[in-house]
Protein backbone atom coordinates (compact mmCIF):
# COMPACT_ATOMS: atom_id res chain seq x y z
CA UNK A 1 0.00 0.00 0.00
CA UNK A 2 2.79 2.34 1.06
CA UNK A 3 4.62 2.06 -2.52
CA UNK A 4 1.11 2.41 -4.53
CA UNK A 5 1.14 5.86 -2.85
CA UNK A 6 4.36 6.55 -3.40
CA UNK A 7 3.93 5.52 -7.27
CA UNK A 8 0.70 7.53 -7.13
CA UNK A 9 2.13 10.87 -6.11
CA UNK A 10 3.45 11.55 -9.81
CA UNK A 11 0.01 10.33 -11.53
CA UNK A 12 0.18 14.08 -12.67
CA UNK A 13 3.29 13.37 -14.56
CA UNK A 14 2.36 11.41 -18.08
CA UNK A 15 5.66 9.58 -18.35
CA UNK A 16 5.93 7.16 -15.12
CA UNK A 17 8.77 5.26 -16.50
CA UNK A 18 10.65 8.60 -16.74
CA UNK A 19 9.84 9.28 -13.12
CA UNK A 20 11.75 6.11 -11.77
CA UNK A 21 8.48 4.05 -11.95
CA UNK A 22 8.27 0.60 -12.99
CA UNK A 23 5.42 -2.05 -13.06
CA UNK A 24 5.20 -4.98 -11.15
CA UNK A 25 4.75 -7.15 -14.44
CA UNK A 26 8.14 -5.67 -15.76
CA UNK A 27 9.41 -6.63 -11.85
CA UNK A 28 8.15 -10.23 -12.39
CA UNK A 29 9.13 -11.01 -16.29
CA UNK A 30 12.99 -9.95 -15.01
CA UNK A 31 12.91 -12.23 -11.51
CA UNK A 32 12.54 -15.46 -14.09
CA UNK A 33 15.38 -14.84 -15.18
CA UNK A 34 17.39 -15.20 -12.43
CA UNK A 35 20.18 -13.66 -10.51
CA UNK A 36 22.53 -12.17 -12.96
CA UNK A 37 19.41 -10.97 -15.60
CA UNK A 38 17.92 -8.73 -11.92
CA UNK A 39 21.47 -7.58 -11.28
CA UNK A 40 21.79 -5.72 -14.16
CA UNK A 41 18.33 -4.71 -14.19
CA UNK A 42 19.15 -2.65 -11.16
CA UNK A 43 22.38 -1.46 -12.70
CA UNK A 44 20.31 -0.22 -15.59
CA UNK A 45 17.43 1.51 -13.41
CA UNK A 46 20.28 3.33 -12.11
CA UNK A 47 21.23 4.52 -14.79
CA UNK A 48 20.70 8.43 -14.58
CA UNK A 49 19.75 8.17 -11.24
CA UNK A 50 20.78 10.10 -8.60
CA UNK A 51 19.01 9.81 -5.75
CA UNK A 52 17.90 6.06 -4.36
CA UNK A 53 14.64 6.08 -1.96
CA UNK A 54 14.20 2.87 0.06
CA UNK A 55 10.33 2.24 2.04
CA UNK A 56 11.58 1.03 5.29
CA UNK A 57 9.34 -1.51 6.56
CA UNK A 58 9.47 -4.32 8.88
CA UNK A 59 10.32 -7.07 6.14
CA UNK A 60 12.73 -4.39 3.80
CA UNK A 61 16.24 -5.90 5.18
CA UNK A 62 15.07 -9.04 3.98
CA UNK A 63 13.92 -8.81 0.63
CA UNK A 64 16.22 -10.54 -2.28
CA UNK A 65 18.00 -7.29 -3.75
CA UNK A 66 17.96 -4.76 -1.67
CA UNK A 67 21.08 -5.05 -0.28
CA UNK A 68 22.31 -5.40 -3.50
CA UNK A 69 20.72 -2.12 -5.09
CA UNK A 70 22.20 0.24 -1.88
CA UNK A 71 25.43 -0.92 -2.39
CA UNK A 72 25.34 -0.25 -5.96
CA UNK A 73 23.94 3.18 -5.57
CA UNK A 74 26.49 3.90 -3.03
CA UNK A 75 29.44 2.98 -5.39
CA UNK A 76 27.43 5.06 -7.60
CA UNK A 77 27.29 8.17 -5.78
CA UNK A 78 23.69 8.29 -5.07
CA UNK A 79 21.95 9.58 -2.29
CA UNK A 80 19.69 7.34 -0.42
CA UNK A 81 16.85 8.49 0.88
CA UNK A 82 15.04 6.33 4.12
CA UNK A 83 11.61 6.61 4.38
CA UNK A 84 10.39 4.93 7.31
CA UNK A 85 6.94 3.38 6.81
CA UNK A 86 5.86 1.17 10.09
CA UNK A 87 2.58 2.79 9.97
CA UNK A 88 1.57 0.07 6.40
Amino acid sequence: MAVSQVRNSWVTKPDREAAGFWDAASWKEVKKKGDAAIKKWIDDQLIGASVTVVLIGAETSNRDYVKYELEQSWKKGNGILGIYIHQW
